[in-house]
């Protein structure tokens, strides 16, 4: 490399110099494609037996050739002589052109077919092709070098040989460096291997022992230097040798020839090429003596044992400590079945539920697996109880026990986790379906084996089940989230009417989540009276259209820190379905109360409306709460009216006419609201001690825009007249509204047409303003 850069550099000049490296560069020239016949050489796995003449013939030739070009330039020439053309002169000879000519040739052929053998190894079958393509231009590129020289007499054809060798000298010492580890000849690496190896080892080819290490040929012959010429080899050898087969840790039993006993051998092979096999075999006879001279020993051990009072007195108390044993594993079995199942149902309980379904999460794949969890609860079960006994209602939970095992898939987990509350987790396999057939299949299931009548001490007994179910992993990722979010569906279920099941979902969660919330914050509201209490004009319309001020409705108002005012509406059931519409009530009725208190003592005595909420509507709480609380204060019970919706009326009539009864005992009015919008029947009329209607607003919406809202209204106007009961619009917001209703006889009114409903001090300074206290 460094003297064809140097007469490239120097080339400008036709010097001696430059003549003398051209010399030794062409004379080297032979040698290039000598490198690469023995870098293909010692590649081979396999030897050829040709290859040390093939080597030896070509590197003498190469040689030969190389000297031929050096010896025949001369030395010293005149300062004009032409070197060039003396290097065409060598080559245009007609001898040195064939000689040459042939030797590429040749070189060329046999380092083809070299590079050809390898390509079915697998160790260079990746590169192999490529390297047999550059090296084929590489030998048609020196084959056409040849010609040139021989044609032209031109010493550009010289110079352009410089620079185009350079590419593949480049390839050749890049390949030789990257290639030089598979350089060495592997066989020879392989067998020095072999022979320190630990193992009988030995190396098949095409059915025949290529090489055997020391130990192999003990281990078969008794010879370390066995001759494998031997006509009866095969004879001497397992046949497994010698088939195309491949053996992992195959035992074979094979009698040696040299001594008529069997070996036991553990016995490996492996393909290591085309028709090759490397094979390894381990002697483990001696596992066979080991366990004869272990028989033995034992069959000892045991006639000494036999035979001895001690060994036997030993023996005894063995067998009882096993016997302590198995039943203190009894008890400890009998104590973890106590742990982890329910008594009654004898289904898992709540701890034991968790932790294998948690075992069951931490297996799965959350693309593939959904599993099911079903949260189940009774529907009025505390009423079976309380009806029929506890007893009763114990044999009802055994049933529905039996009934879940039967309804649900083999491998599903079922626990009760108290009172009449079951769990179901269901294992979700690719194999079962989707999640949503599953979930179709095991609820119908469940209701419909649930919903058949049952026969318990003569009563005949219909149950029915409410379900909530939620989805791993969409609807929790962990078994708490799971449970709660299928105990949210549960409650759905509930509220669109029991019996059937729900399926916990996103948007359905974010709505339960915000009504929790709010009713937190009602509660602490509640608690910290941030409630108010608004009042609203009731007006009495004389003869001369003299508008009069006859009594005030409460309302209850709250004024929520950042959703503003919320409605009594949404507030009102949510009190209900929490639990603390009683405490609610007393808390509106206390503030009333006291208001009428400080208006007493300003000499001003309003006639107020109440609105009773409280869903508990009995005798022992209106008479023992809210009416024992106004004679407390000292209120003149003969001003306070109770309006009653009519959805708590008609839930038992029976009890609702006794307690209207014991409120009209001490002159407290009673008045119905929204009247005609629930459960309305004019046949109760007959029997509640009614004395005002509350006329709703959505009636009053439909004046002149519906003809049957207006004719309804005109039917209760007559009614009332009738009945002496007192009927007051409410609602009454336009002109139109106020002139239909005086049209009709309807006196009594309130809404916005004249007041809105206001706090009480803005109802102090109204009452002021008009004269009802004195300034």
């Amino acid at each position: 490399m460094f003297l064809i850069a140097f007469a490239v550099i120097t080339h400008k000049d036709d010097s001696m110099i430059v003549y003398d490296f051209h010399i030794l560069y062409l004379s080297l020239l032979p040698l290039l494609p000598l490198c690469l016949l023995l870098f293909s050489v010692n590649l081979q796995e396999e030897s050829l037996s040709a290859s040390k003449y093939i080597k030896y013939i070509f590197s003498c030739v190469s040689v030969l050739l190389s000297m031929t070009v050096f010896i025949m330039a001369p030395r010293s020439v005149h300062a004009n002589f032409n070197g060039f053309t003396f290097i065409y002169d060598i080559y245009s000879k007609k001898h040195i052109f064939l000689i040459f000519s042939f030797y590429y040739f040749a070189i060329a052929v046999i380092n083809i077919i070299y590079l050809y053998r390898l390509v079915k190894l697998p160790t260079y079958s990746r590169f192999i092709p490529i390297v047999i393509v550059a090296v084929s231009i590489y030998h048609i590129y020196m084959f056409f070098i040849q010609f040139l020289y021989h044609d032209a007499e031109n010493k550009s054809i010289v110079y352009s040989s410089f620079f185009i060798n350079i590419i593949p000298l480049i390839s050749i010492f890049l390949s030789i460096r990257l290639l030089s580890t598979y350089g060495k000849n592997f066989n020879e690496i392989r067998v020095k291997a072999l022979k320190i190896s630990e193992e009988a080892t030995c190396i098949t080819y095409n059915g025949v022992i290529k090489y055997a290490n020391e130990k192999f040929c003990t281990l078969f012959f008794n010879n370390g230097n066995f001759d494998f010429s031997n006509t009866e080899l095969k004879e001497m050898i397992p046949s497994a040798f010698f088939d195309d087969n491949e053996y992992s840790s195959k035992l074979l039993s094979f009698e040696l020839s040299y001594k008529k006993a069997t070996a036991d051998l553990i016995f490996n092979k492996i393909k290591t090429s085309q028709n090759e096999f490397l094979i390894t075999i381990y002697d483990v006879s001696f596992a066979k003596n080991l366990k004869q001279e272990a028989d033995h020993l034992e069959e000892n051990i045991i006639t000494i044992v036999n035979e001895s009072k001690e060994i036997k007195e030993l023996l005894a108390i063995n067998d009882r400590l096993e016997a302590e044993t198995k039943e203190l594993i009894d008890t400890q079995n009998k104590k973890i079945l106590l742990e982890t199942t329910d008594a009654l149902t004898g289904l898992s309980n709540r701890r034991f539920f968790n932790q294998a379904a948690h075992n069951i999460i931490l297996s799965s794949e959350p693309t593939k697996n959904n599993h099911i969890m079903i949260y189940l609860d009774l529907d009025n079960f505390k009423a079976i109880n309380d009806t029929l006994g506890l007893l009763t209602g114990d044999k009802i939970l055994k049933h529905v026990a039996d009934v879940l095992k039967m309804s649900v898939p083999v491998n599903s987990v079922i626990s009760r986790i108290g009172g009449d509350e079951f769990l179901i987790f269901i294992k979700h396999e690719e194999e079962m379906g989707t999640y949503s057939k599953i979930i179709d299949d095991v609820a119908n299931n469940i209701l419909e084996n649930i919903k058949e009548s049952i026969n318990i001490d003569n009563n005949v007994i219909d149950i029915s089940v409410s379900m909530g179910i939620s989805v791993f992993p969409m609807g929790g990722g962990d078994v708490d989230t799971l449970i709660k979010n299928a105990d949210i569906a549960l409650y759905q279920a509930k509220e669109n009417g029991k019996n059937g099941y729900g399926i916990f979902e996103e948007d359905k969660h974010n709505q339960i989540k915000e009504e929790f919330d709010l009713t937190n914050d009602m509660i602490s509201a509640l608690e910290n009276d941030k409630f108010e209490i608004y009042y609203q004009p009731q007006i009495k319309i004389g003869d001369d259209n003299k508008q009069e001020i006859i009594g005030f409705e409460t309302f209850i108002r709250w004024l929520h820190p950042t959703k503003g005012f919320i409605s009594p509406a949404k507030f009102i059931p949510m009190a209900e379905r929490s639990g603390y519409i009683n405490k609610l009530s007393l808390w509106i009725l206390d503030s009333i109360c006291r208001q009428i208190v400080r208006w007493n003592e300003m000499g001003f005595n309003p006639n107020l409306s109440i609105n009773f909420a409280a869903p508990s509507f009995g005798k022992d709480y209106v008479y023992n709460t809210t009416i024992a609380l106004l004679k407390n204060l000292n209120i003149d019970l003969n001003t306070i009216q109770f309006e009653i919706s009519e959805k708590y009326l008609a839930k038992n009539i029976d009890v609702t006419i006794e307690t209207l009864d014991e409120i009209k005992k001490v002159n407290v009015k009673i008045a119905i609201d929204n009247f005609g919008t629930d459960y309305s029947s004019l046949n109760y009329l007959k029997y509640i001690p009614v004395d005002v209607i509350k006329l709703d607003l959505s009636f009053i919406n439909g004046i002149g825009k519906n003809k049957k809202d207006e004719a309804i209204i005109i039917a209760l106007i007559k009614l009332c007249q009738y009945t002496g009961i007192d009927l007051i619009a409410e609602g009454v917001e336009t002109k139109a509204q106020y002139d239909f209703l005086m049209k009709h006889g309807l006196r009594k009114m309130q809404g916005y047409y004249f007041y809105k409903s206001m706090p009480a001090d803005a109802i102090t300074q109204l009452a002021k303003m008009i004269h009802l206290i004195e300034a």
